[in-house]
């Protein structure tokens, strides 16, 4: 028989107020440089694929060339794979992660 604690941990109205910044505003990265290669890679989006060569017309009465287009599309789309978020250290509140350049939140990525 396997027994599981839980473990309580208290949510503070600043907790909620964070998250509802964050969900609502959004909140400016700053990446240390100090974190690996890889996820500095991640946190400043250079892994993503930009180039994809879309027709300038669609011929609908191929089938197969929309869904070519569609595989190609998903293929080099990793935003659906990766849902960014934080979780709060003391109440274990997670907080999805929406990037806003002009935002007033800072994220410090160390």
């Amino acid at each position: 028989m396997v027994t599981e604690t839980v473990e309580n941990k208290i949510i503070t109205k600043e907790d909620i107020f964070i998250k509802a910044r964050m969900i609502s505003e959004g909140v400016r990265a700053q990446v240390s440089k100090e974190i690996s290669p890889e996820l500095y890679k991640v946190a400043i989006g250079e892994n993503r694929v930009d180039e994809l060569k879309i027709p300038e017309e669609l011929d609908f009465d191929n089938p197969e060339s929309i869904i070519e287009l569609f595989a190609e599309v998903n293929k080099t789309d990793t935003s659906s794979d990766f849902r960014q978020e934080i979780i709060f250290n003391e109440s274990g509140l997670r907080a999805p992660i929406y990037l806003n350049k002009h935002s007033r939140m800072e994220l410090v990525i160390q």
